[in-house]
């Protein structure tokens, strides 16, 4: 099983899409998208190379979906990582500037 490696930016996203539901819907409806996303994160780290792959994006990002959020992804077979790189809604217009260091 691979080691699941989480970024900054990532980490913002996640609490940003978390404070939504709870403030927006309820505390009810953010717990329901935690363990939506735990169980992608569960998946992606068992297999790895299941997401859609995205080299226009930049060469190597792949792409999960936890309906509305893409969880977009970095999987390294030398280190044997998966590395969460962001979650974005799927509405947002996302360009490879977003992934560029």
């Amino acid at each position: 099983m691979a080691r699941l490696l989480v970024s900054p930016e990532t980490q913002a996203d996640l609490d940003e899409i978390l404070a939504h539901p709870t403030n927006a819907a309820g505390r009810s409806v953010a717990l329901r998208y935690g363990e939506r996303f735990r169980a992608a994160f569960r998946h992606l780290m068992g297999f790895p190379q299941s997401g859609a792959m995205r080299p226009q994006l930049d060469g190597d990002i792949r792409i999960w979906v936890v309906i509305p959020y893409v969880i977009f992804y970095r999987f390294n077979a030398c280190d044997d990582t998966v590395r969460i790189v962001r979650i974005l809604h799927g509405r947002r217009r996302v360009t490879e500037r977003l992934f560029k260091p």
